[in-house]
């Protein structure tokens, strides 16, 4: 199996189908499974971790105004 960002999806895919061709749908299962029970697999999601993850998918600075006088900066300038 060739390396890659996909190779661990497409390797756990072939196990399970025999093929490469639910990739996606397994992908889209495991996040889903990830998200449902953060607790079960030691994952730390909250808010803040959500705007990092937003702000590094769009490229772009999000800025937060919550209870405080001096916002929150999330990604760059």
């Amino acid at each position: 199996m060739e390396g890659g960002g996909d190779s661990l999806v497409n390797a756990l895919s072939w196990w399970l189908t025999g093929n490469f061709h639910d990739n996606l749908k397994l992908r889209q299962q495991l996040v889903s499974e990830l998200i449902a029970h953060p607790i079960l697999y030691g994952l730390d999601l909250n808010k803040a971790k959500a705007i990092k993850a937003f702000s590094n998918l769009y490229d772009c600075q999000v800025v937060v105004f919550e209870k405080r006088t001096h916002p929150i900066y999330y990604g760059e300038d």
